[in-house]
């Protein structure tokens, strides 16, 4: 195995846009509906020549290497918006929210024959994605409420990784375990009490 060392050698940019608009309803007596919106954009990129040691020009593939890139460029969505909307109605209040999670690109590198190629790279994109969580809580009084919900409660899954064969031992792995888009947990279900004193 080389040496693993590192080094400042890559300069990066990020450029991007954030926004939020939120917006609050009254419909009527003890009916309130808040709305708000959440989108980010960005963009993470390599710019001008690696920098190579002059003693190590020709290892230069191993300061920025093709899954590097990916690694660095692609792994995080670059579009991810978040709509929720929260409705209060005598003393329960409903919460739905959708979150929309751009595609993002893993870099698997197979060293052994694959397709009677040796060493060729193999990289897989995981989808754009929706999730949706739902809940719903109850105020009791100004000090107690209740709420039962769920995360993810459509239980969507990233993309599986198609080389799942090649890279798994029995299918263990389907997912990636090299970026991370919103977590391979699936649905979760939680209910939880509040006091406050």
């Amino acid at each position: 195995m080389p040496p693993i060392f590192f080094a400042n050698a890559v300069d990066s940019q990020t450029k991007g846009l954030d926004l939020t608009i939120s917006q609050t309803s009254n419909l009527g007596s003890g009916i309130n509906l808040e709305n708000n919106f959440g989108l980010n954009l960005n963009q993470t990129r390599r710019i001008g020549n690696i920098h190579a040691s002059p003693k190590l020009v020709s290892q230069i593939d191993s300061y920025f290497s093709e899954p590097n890139r990916i690694y660095f460029e692609e792994a995080v969505p670059r579009v991810k918006a978040t709509l929720s909307n929260n409705l209060r109605v005598s003393g329960f209040n409903i919460l739905l929210r959708n979150s929309f999670f751009g595609k993002v690109t893993d870099a698997d590198v197979l060293d052994a024959n694959f397709d009677g190629v040796v060493g060729k790279q193999e990289h897989f994109v995981l989808n754009n994605r929706f999730v949706t969580d739902l809940s719903i809580g109850y105020d009791f009084s100004k000090n107690i409420s209740a709420t039962i919900g769920s995360n993810n409660i459509f239980n969507v899954m990233p993309s599986r990784n198609p080389l799942i064969n090649s890279l798994t031992a029995d299918n263990q792995f389907v997912y990636s375990r090299q970026v991370s888009q919103y977590g391979i947990g699936g649905r979760f279900l939680f209910a939880r009490i509040e006091f406050k004193f």
